[in-house]
């Protein structure tokens, strides 16, 4: 589930739960990051695990990212995205991000979720690999608002091709792909 505050509800949360949501999605601006701590909060109390999203990541210098960052891991959030919401930010743009918030909280799992309005999904997607970034969202043929998220068939190949052990097999997902979108 990915909850907005805002759209979603703390029933939403609740509801969730007992229909056995064993993780959740919190969005909030990340300049705005105290909307999220109730929710956060509840879907600990659920026993869930609790990813934060701080959308419109670059909307903040990476030292402020990071700074809302800790906040959400102070509310129990147990990993933290970076969000390129528009899909502008440049490679060296999730560097930075992602060397502030590790400066912040180093022990805390840390997400990266891009859009490819300028053609860089991948790019930046595959920096995030490089440089250790634990979860990285893709979606099959990059199915997403806006200039589509990152292509998972163009990132498996792309890890292939940049010599990582990736234990899919880029063809079967094309395949699913072609079938399921």
């Amino acid at each position: 589930m990915f909850c907005i505050p805002g759209i979603a509800t703390r029933e939403d949360v609740d509801l969730a739960a007992s229909h056995g949501m064993h993780f959740i999605r919190i969005g909030c601006e990340v300049a705005d990051v105290e909307q999220a701590k109730p929710f956060i909060k509840l879907a600990r109390l659920h026993g869930m695990y609790v990813f934060s999203n701080l959308m419109k990541s670059y909307a903040v210098p990476p030292d402020q990212f990071a700074g809302a960052a800790a906040r959400c891991v102070g509310y129990g959030a147990q990993c933290v995205y970076i969000v390129d919401s528009a899909g502008g930010m440049m490679p060296s743009d999730i560097r930075a991000y992602a060397d502030a918030f590790r400066q912040w909280t180093p022990e805390v799992r840390l997400g990266f979720h891009g859009h490819n309005n300028l053609g860089l999904g991948v790019a930046n997607a595959l920096l995030a690999a490089e440089i250790g970034i634990d979860v990285i969202d893709v979606s099959l043929q990059g199915l997403g608002r806006s200039g589509g998220n990152v292509p998972a068939e163009q990132f498996i190949s792309a890890l292939i091709r940049s010599g990582y052990d990736v234990p899919y097999d880029p063809v079967a997902v094309m395949q699913a792909g072609e079938e399921l979108v």
